[in-house]
């Protein structure tokens, strides 16, 4: 069963799937219409809940899951993710992920307290410890979309 997908707008007809069991497929179209499907990843924790290409990287995505972590994979790295926080100690979900398209370092997360985060992967490495959102918002319900503004890398 799939749950999460995006398209990759660095590689034209590719895309990457997420479902309950916390597999990752990368799907790429054949001159034939049909579809070579690779199953390179598998969370640790479960259903992946949203899924985001690198607006620079074609082979980069980022994938939140149910247990709070976010990770950050490589198409040419399979099976390992090349960073990974757990970003919601509480165990929330990170329900929606969006990549800044202006300042590639950025992105922002959605959970399922309300709670809107801005993070600079430039500071997300497997070193560091507890890490801390450039920004935090409350939201009164569970994030449920989340996308930053087309011109302005400041705003979502």
């Amino acid at each position: 069963e799939g749950y999460a997908m995006d398209w990759n707008l660095k590689e034209k007809g590719m895309f990457v799937s997420g479902d309950t069991k916390g597999e990752l497929h990368i799907w790429n179209p054949n001159q034939d219409g049909t579809w070579s499907i690779t199953p390179q990843f598998h969370t640790a924790a479960g259903s992946v809940e949203d899924l985001h290409w690198s607006p620079t990287e074609k082979t980069v995505f980022a994938a939140g899951d149910c247990s709070g972590r976010l990770s950050i994979y490589d198409t040419r790295a399979p099976n390992r993710a090349m960073l990974s926080h757990t970003l919601q100690e509480s165990g929330s979900d990170i329900n929606v992920i969006s990549w800044n398209h202006i300042v590639a370092n950025l992105l922002a997360t959605g959970n399922d307290e309300g709670e809107l985060a801005v993070w600079d992967l430039r500071h997300f490495s497997s070193k560091s410890g507890a890490l801390e959102p450039l920004a935090r918002f409350s939201h009164t319900s569970p994030m449920t979309s989340v996308e930053w503004h087309p011109t302005d890398e400041s705003m979502l």
